[in-house]
Parts: C-alpha cells; structure tokens; sequence
C-alpha cells in the first residue's frame, strides 16, 4: 500500500490550529505513539466536542455522562462499539494527560466509561446446522446448470462458475482458511494420505494452506483433510478446469479475490431465499468463524486449535469461537449433574 506523504504535513497543521493544551497533548502523543494513533484521536476529539457542544476540559461528569448515552442510543450510535470506544478512548487519553500536567486537579470522567466489549455467547451468522443444507444448495445449483448445458446446449462458462462456487463453499466449511489463502491453493496442494487408525488403514484428501500474514506470506502452512463433499465437488471442477489447473501449474481458482467475494454474495442470496428469507448474513471470513467454533466444539485443544486457525497466538482463536444458548443449557446441565455426584 502506498503511504500518504501528505498526511504527516496535513495532521501537524490541523493541531497547530488547536489551543495551546491540544498542541502539548499531541506533541507529547507523537513521542510515543504511531501516526495513525495520532490521526485517530485528532478526529475522534474534535467529534468528541462536537457532540458536546463545548471544549472537553470544560466538560463535567454530567456531560460525560450525556455523551456516552448518546453513544448507547441506536439511532445516534457511530456503527459498532469499538468505533464508539475508540472516541471515549481518545478523551480518556487526554483528559488523563491533563490531570498528570496538572493542569486540571482531577479527572471529570465517570467509573466504567468504555461500553464493554460484545459478550462471546452470541449468534453466529452460520450454524453446524446450516452446513448440510449449504453443501446440497450449492450442488443442486451445480447439478441444474449442467443438466439444462446438456439439454439445451450452452456456454460451459456458466458451469465452470457455478462448480467454483460448490468448490470454493465446500473448502472454506472444511479449512477455515482466509479467502486469500484459499484462492492461492492449486492442484499440487491436494494429495492423498494413508493413515492407521485403531488398526484400520484409512485414506484421506488432504488439502495444504500457505498461511497468509498481514506482513506477507509466512513460511509457516496447515495441512487439513476434506470432507467427501468437497472431494467430490473438487472432481467435478476438475473436469471441465483448465489444462493448467488440473496439472497444478496454475491455481485452482482462476478468479480474483473480489471476484470470488460475488460468488460468495450470489450463495448467500440464495441461501437466504432457500431458509425463507431469515437474513443469514456471512462473508467468506464467516466460515473461519465457524470452523474454529467446531474446533472447539469438538474439544480439540488449544494448541491445535492455534495451528489450525493459522494463528501466532495461542489466545487469538478465542475472538473466533462463539457460545450458542445450547452450550449455556449443555454447560448447566453438566455442573448440576457434577454436583449431584459429588
């Protein structure tokens, strides 16, 4: 990504416009903090004082008080509750920089500002029981798209498009992996796996991921298994694929990331119009959402967990892994059987 050169120049005139205070605050906050820091709580002030009409150390705990309902009413709130935090982060910040300087006594923000972050026990947008009617949609799309090709005689684009999004659905339920990540797989990436397991030799599809960082490529990959439903959707795109493709010198996706977004749009449409309209509503990261709450669902370690999801963290996972009222019900159910036991 290219770097604004005129957005250093830009932040530094609009706090030179500002009272003495905001210049010494901002001065002492590029010391220690990053530019975009800086350009965030530069906007999120000047919003700050906007929506309270008056400078904010002329603010009282009253005022305070006012502005962070205001936040908590839908209809007013900024879009979500870490832009919302991210503004009362800001006067926190500097009202806190004030009191240090003494140049107010003592600080006027009320106990428990911040809105708390959304609880972990909430509704995904798709459900283990979502999958199977997701998988069989997207193949009877397939299916009816190639039957009409051979009655009626067509393009084969149609059904190459549709097949990559029978694929594409399939991989993602399976692997979890970023969208970027799963356009980046070719052919040479899916092999065959024997495996002994309580005494019976088993074979697997095995699908390898590059894992992708926001720095670049990490050497690192993850090597997970696919579903029958995938093998079979991986064969039947492989069919009609491309020489390139099938002989694994090209990708298995000839598309573009924002391409394969549409597709994943146009499956969701559908899907929504095949449950009556219930506004499921997820994006290609959905699914890595969902595959890590399986995992855990699934009583799979941490550790695992961590090396599947393609995480450095070993705590990243838990932002992934969501709590239905089934596993709140499951969970009680157990403590009460515990302490009858005991």
């Amino acid at each position: 990504m290219k770097k604004n050169k005129n957005a250093l120049p830009a932040i530094e005139q609009a706090i030179k416009d500002l009272p003495e205070t905001y210049q010494k605050y901002f001065k002492w906050l590029k010391s220690c903090s990053k530019l975009n820091t800086v350009k965030s709580y530069l906007y999120n002030l000047k919003k700050a004082e906007k929506m309270l009409g008056k400078p904010v150390l002329n603010c009282t705990k009253d005022d305070f008080v006012e502005l962070k309902a205001t936040l908590n009413d839908e209809k007013k709130w900024l879009g979500k509750t870490s832009t919302a935090n991210s503004l009362l982060n800001a006067i926190q910040s500097f009202i806190g920089y004030c009191v240090d300087e003494g140049i107010i006594d003592k600080s006027p923000i009320p106990r428990k500002f911040n809105f708390p972050r959304d609880s972990n026990i909430r509704e995904l947008s798709i459900f283990n029981h979502h999958i199977p009617d997701l998988r069989k949609m997207v193949a009877d799309q397939s299916m009816h798209i190639r039957d009409s090709i051979k009655r009626y005689g067509s393009d084969e684009t149609q059904i190459r498009i549709a097949l990559q999004k029978q694929l594409a659905i399939n991989m993602l339920i399976d692997l979890g992996c970023r969208l970027g990540e799963l356009l980046a797989v070719t052919r040479d990436d899916i092999f065959q796996q024997k495996v002994e397991m309580d005494d019976v030799q088993k074979e697997y599809t095995m699908c390898r991921v590059y894992i992708f960082k926001k720095s670049g490529i990490d050497p690192g990959t993850k090597i997970f298994p696919l579903s029958e439903e995938t093998v079979k959707s991986l064969n039947a795109y492989l069919d009609i694929a491309p020489p390139e493709v099938r002989m694994g010198t090209e990708r298995l996706f000839l598309v573009k990331e924002r391409q394969m977004q549409r597709y994943i749009e146009d499956v969701k449409e559908d899907f929504n119009k095949l449950i009556e309209d219930s506004g499921v509503k997820f994006t290609a990261h959905s699914f890595r959402h969902l595959f890590s709450t399986r995992l855990s669902k699934a009583n799979i370690n941490g550790y695992h967990v961590q090396k599947f999801m393609g995480h450095s963290n070993i705590q990243s996972p838990s932002r992934y892994i969501h709590l239905d009222i089934a596993d709140s019900i499951a969970a009680f159910e157990q403590m009460r059987q515990h302490s009858a036991v005991t």
